[in-house]
């Protein structure tokens, strides 16, 4: 099933409805993964399993111990420290491998375990003369065979599991897929107060001098809590809010996220790729934008479409729009196009039909990102990007990157083919059954549909029980022990789905956890990082198929057409609604910081027209030869003013 628009907006979006279809339903799979992630898999077994005959070769031919502590090492991390009856070195061996491997996760690391697990069969060689548990010679063999025997059994036996569960949820699936998708929801609805409270959270922090970050949580800038995401989804609860209550409103709320857009450019905020690129791939070039780091080109790709979308303005198409500067000398310029070719090359040489954000690791989440700026990027210029890489990015979506029971796997390693378990979970399929709605609806439709059924308990009397598990446990913002991320990511699903119920559900639900207060005409959840209250504001921001419109569709030509509200003073007029239908402009505006009369400029008018005014100071205006008119405004409570023109 798909998603119908009342108008495909291009030859992609066409091209993606037809691709997706027919994979509505949960695939049959014979097999546990896709070829290539299988393909993967036993490339790296096999180059373990000849490191491990290697390494048995000492033992049976009974080498020196310096030789059976380096082999035994190699079998199992700290396998040579048990032989030379230094346990305490096993303990720290093990612990170091551990934090070796969240180094690999966190910032791509990849040298890091090798150069534990090896640095500790070296090291036992050193240790031989402390005496030696020869039991050791065949307990860490023993222990390997056991480990490798019960992992087997236990994936043969899961894969048996997820094949029934997948049958069983097919049965559900398949009674909704002969329904049609809920139709977008385009009414151009009023924010109330507590929504511009809201927006006044992201507008402070967007509307600073580029260069301060007050408002921000810099905690690291490797992972999730990373500067960038708080950008990210700074500006998408804008794009929102701009296209569902305000696409005929410029001025501050456009603004905003111009420099929500130009910060990403700021060193502090993207320098992080340079280690990430050195010890990951083995690369010195801190290029954000070249190779890998779909996490900064895709996430900016969509910041910069859904901007030039709600307004029209291509600045940033402009060549060099960005320049990300490393050094006085050194200096990486791109623009929309730019980055639109390199998220579109990458994906085309990438094996799994996606590439890293990390080096290594591929994240789904991140590529419907990618997907999402190349059609944009179509949709806006022209391109055919998305034509080129869509099929087989819905083929890795739904072989590669989907378990045999129809949940999405978050992460992939594209070297060796494994996954981290725990982070396919709630939050992270109700973030694709988001993201993949403007490229692909049918397979988004079918996430939510298993979220809504399985992971989210709605009660009788509006309480809410949610499935957590593994990252669902943590403010992604900042590491804290709460379920605030998935609340926030599952509430903006639910309105994307238009399951009103759950929506609200949820959004009691954050109330009562994470105490939301309004201070100055400012609403913040206290306990929820900034990123959190980012995405808290992108639900409340959504509507019915807001997303996929945003992406995949656009405003209607009367919006694009007609007036516009251009200017109006930050924080003393909000902005409840502007929408116009081609000739005539409808505001309602509600005081902000103080009561008082404030100044307007509209644009976009009729050259030397006349338009008649209601619920302004003046009863007319004559639009300049530009089409811009200024006029006053009293602002003491909320106000409804229209323009309309009288020739």
């Amino acid at each position: 099933m798909s998603v119908e628009t009342s108008r495909p907006s291009s030859r992609a979006e066409r091209h993606r409805i037809g691709a997706d279809e027919q994979v509505f339903l949960i695939p049959e799979r014979r097999r546990p993964n896709g070829p290539v992630v299988t393909a993967r898999l036993r490339r790296t077994a096999a180059g373990f399993g000849i490191a491990w005959l290697l390494a048995l070769v000492p033992i049976v031919v009974d080498a020196s111990p310096r030789w059976k502590a380096f082999g035994l090492g190699v079998l199992l991390p700290g396998g040579g420290f048990l032989y030379t009856s230094d346990v305490v070195f096993v303990v720290v061996t093990i612990l170091l491998l551990a934090l070796a491997g969240l180094a690999w996760f966190g910032s791509g690391m990849i040298i890091a375990p090798p150069i534990v697990w090896l640095g500790a069969a070296g090291l036992a060689t050193l240790r031989t003369h402390t005496g030696l548990w020869t039991w050791a010679e065949w307990l860490v063999p023993v222990l390997l065979g056991v480990l490798l025997v019960g992992g087997l059994i236990g994936r043969v036996l899961s894969f048996r599991a997820a094949r029934r569960r997948a049958v069983a949820r097919n049965e559900y699936l398949g009674e909704l897929a002969a329904r049609p998708a809920p139709e977008p929801h385009r009414e151009v609805a009023e924010l109330d107060e507590e929504g511009l409270a809201t927006q006044r959270f992201l507008l402070d922090r967007a509307l600073q001098p580029l260069e301060e970050f007050e408002g921000f949580d810099w905690v690291e800038q490797f992972q999730t809590a990373a500067v960038r995401y708080q950008l990210n989804f700074c500006a998408y609860a804008l794009a929102l809010a701009q296209q569902g209550h305000a696409p005929s409103f410029r001025g501050y709320l456009s603004l905003a996220q111009r420099n929500l857009i130009e910060k990403m450019s700021d060193k502090r905020v993207w320098r992080f790729w340079r280690w990430e690129n050195l010890w990951g791939n083995l690369d010195p070039n801190p290029d954000p934008i070249i190779k890998d780091d779909i996490m900064v080109s895709g996430y900016l790709g969509v910041m910069i479409g859904a901007y030039e979308s709600n307004t029209g303005d291509g600045r940033f198409g402009e060549p060099g729009a960005l320049t990300f500067r490393w050094s006085p000398r050194r200096a990486f310029e791109y623009d929309f196009g730019s980055i639109a070719a390199a998220v579109h090359d990458n994906m085309t040489a990438a094996a799994l039909g996606m590439y890293p954000c990390e080096p290594n690791w591929v994240y789904s989440a991140c590529n419907t990102f990618g997907m999402n700026t190349l059609l944009l990027h179509d949709r806006l210029r022209g391109t055919r990007y998305a034509d080129d890489v869509l099929g087989r990015f819905a083929e890795s979506m739904n072989e590669e990157f989907l378990t045999a029971d129809g949940r999405v796997t978050a992460i992939r390693s594209s070297r060796l083919g494994l996954t981290i378990p725990s982070l396919t979970s709630t939050m992270a399929d109700a973030g694709m059954a988001l993201f993949l709605s403007p490229n692909l609806p049918a397979a988004a439709r079918r996430t939510w549909t298993l979220v809504g059924k399985e992971l989210v308990d709605v009660h009788d009397d509006g309480t809410v029980d949610l499935v957590l598990r593994g990252w669902d446990r943590l403010d992604v913002g900042n590491y804290r022990r709460s379920d605030v991320s998935p609340h926030a990511i599952i509430m903006a699903a639910a309105r994307e789905w238009g399951d009103e119920d759950v929506y609200r559900a949820v959004q009691a639900s954050a109330d009562r956890k994470f105490e939301p207060v309004t201070t100055d005409g400012v609403r913040t959840y206290t306990k929820a990082s900034t990123q959190a209250n980012a995405m808290l504001a992108l639900a409340r921001f959504g509507r019915r198929g807001g997303f996929h419109d945003l992406v995949a569709v656009g405003p209607d030509d009367a919006i694009r057409e007609g007036p516009v509200l251009a200017e109006a003073p930050y924080p003393d007029v909000l902005v409840a609604r502007a929408v116009s239908d081609g000739a005539a402009l409808d505001l309602v505006l509600r005081p902000g910081s103080a009561r008082g009369r404030f100044p307007l400029v509209v644009a976009n008018l009729r050259p030397h027209s006349r338009y008649a005014v209601s619920g302004a100071t003046e009863a007319s205006l004559v639009a300049d030869e530009s089409g811009r008119a200024r006029l006053e405004v009293d602002l003491d409570d909320r106000r409804e003013l229209r323009l309309a023109p009288q020739d």
